[in-house]
């Protein structure tokens, strides 16, 4: 029997954290799901783990392959298993709460006339003994597509879940080891550029781990601002089109600010400012890039503030101490 939902794990050295994971699919109040776990070729044992579940639940599934070196593959290989009408991701250090799956369907049920490319929802952030440090709600309103090319707002890829279709439509995650964990992103505004619309559960139905090894954490800045240009080269277009290319340009300049690379953050405020010379942001980015990153740090916990951005300035302050 085809399942109605397929759920992805992608596994890298994950032994420890897969239980919790992989339980809280099993958990699922709603029960018609297939879990397809590709391993990007641990060294540990999680394959050992995983067969432990294999072995008693035959809606699981579980795929090796080598290191590919990026979070975007291991995803594409499970697509590539999925035969379900619906696809979610599962990060392994994430877990979701038993009543994800069926909040969610429920959204495409209730509004069966509207594309909807993805449903998302909230999250608690925990860290490794499982204590919430923070809850983030994810406020469902109207967002213009600018939105989604200034700024990620879709939390955790453990949150989303899409139509088989859409996925199909818009192509395969991108691999490129320059795009790096900003393959999501790239996703998403993917989806949204094919005409869909997202929808949000205000109520959080994951529990987002964070800790010493998440691999976003440890991807250091200077890659982040190598990413953040990655990612405008390729919608360029996009940026232009939709009048904003002078603000993720500013966002590249500060991510080289944060970095400690004056120089470049120099380069990008000045493109900023060749294009939009009454633009006030990059001329104050200069002289913040040469006082040093905890300056533009503090400015940009400064700016979040001004927007009523609170849950980010909290985060980012969880994710620093670690």
């Amino acid at each position: 029997m085809v399942p109605q939902v397929s759920i992805i794990i992608p596994v890298y050295n994950g032994a420890n954290l897969l239980p919790r994971a992989i339980s809280s699919v099993i958990n699922q109040t709603f029960k018609d799901w297939e879990l397809i776990i590709v391993d990007d070729g641990s060294t540990d044992n999680s394959k050992e783990i995983i067969s432990e579940y294999t072995a008693k639940d035959s809606r699981i599934k579980y795929y090796w392959e080598p290191n590919s070196g990026g979070p975007a593959r291991p995803k594409n290989t499970g697509f590539k298993y999925v035969r379900g009408e619906y696809v979610a991701y599962l990060d392994q250090d994430d877990e979701w709460l038993p009543e994800k799956l069926d909040k969610q369907l429920a959204v495409f049920a209730k509004y069966p006339n509207q594309k909807i490319g993805l449903v998302s929802c909230g999250a608690n952030v925990i860290n490794e003994e499982g204590k919430t440090l923070m809850t983030i709600h994810a406020v469902e309103k109207e967002r213009e597509f600018s939105d989604l090319l200034i700024a990620d707002y879709i939390f955790s890829n453990s949150s989303v879940i899409l139509p088989y279709t859409v996925i199909k439509a818009i192509g395969d995650r991108d691999e490129s080891i320059g795009m790096g964990y900003y393959e999501d992103w790239d996703m998403w505004v993917r989806v949204m550029s094919g005409g869909y619309i997202f929808k949000f559960i205000e109520d959080p139905l994951i529990n987002y781990m964070i800790h010493i090894n998440n691999a976003s954490k440890n991807t250091n800045k200077l890659k982040r601002a190598e990413q953040n240009v990655v990612f405008y080269n390729k919608h360029r277009e996009l940026y232009k089109d939709n009048h904003i290319e002078h603000i993720i340009l500013t966002r590249i300049g500060l991510s080289y600010a944060l970095a400690g690379e004056k120089q470049k953050a120099k380069e990008y405020y000045r493109k900023v400012i060749a294009i939009k010379k009454k633009y006030i942001v990059p001329y104050i980015g200069i002289v913040l890039a040469y006082l040093g990153p905890d300056v533009s740090k503090l400015a940009t916990k400064f700016w979040h503030i001004l927007r009523g951005e609170l849950d980010q300035v909290k985060f980012q302050e969880i994710f620093d101490k670690l």
